[in-house]
């Protein structure tokens, strides 16, 4: 039954690439900017992550022929789990984490149909406990994913 189902898929992606109609998406997420500015280790996991979120979000199906995500700014709060003072915030935004960026959509000649840009801002808690071993990573993908959904919800669908 296994080689069967193998030689399905196989040939379901061989026609993919022969017939026109059918097509698969590309996505790609560029962290070259956030590289430049020393972030390279949370940069490949921030693709990583966000890649992995794209190809969820945004099926074959539904998906833009090809989809860029280019991230400009990542901005993760030094210190998580300080809270407020007395009840009184504590005015300088310093639990948020930030991401920042714009969609791209390509067209077959390769030029940019639409742009969508996008700043995301979460509470550096929403990434899970500060003192976890992967706190920092448990954080960057919380920021991939919501930005992702965001993103699902501003590309209109065909």
């Amino acid at each position: 039954m296994s080689a069967t189902v193998a030689s399905c898929v196989a040939t379901a992606v061989n026609a993919a690439t022969h017939f026109p109609g059918t097509w698969s998406p590309s996505y790609s997420v560029d962290v070259e900017r956030l590289r430049l500015l020393g972030q390279g280790p949370m940069a490949d996991w921030l693709r990583a992550s966000m890649t992995d979120e794209l190809r969820t979000v945004f099926p074959a199906n539904i998906a833009p022929r090809r989809l860029i995500v280019r991230l400009t700014s990542l901005t993760l709060s030094s210190y998580v789990g300080r809270g407020s003072r007395g009840g009184h915030g504590s005015g300088g935004g310093g639990d948020t984490d930030y991401l920042e960026g714009e969609a791209l959509i390509i067209g077959a000649r390769g030029e940019i149909i639409s742009r969508y840009p996008q700043l995301l801002a979460l509470p550096s808690s929403s990434g899970g406990a500060w003192y976890q071993p992967d706190s920092e990573r448990a954080r960057i993908a919380n920021l991939a994913r919501s930005y992702v959904y965001w993103l699902s919800r501003n590309i209109p669908r065909s």
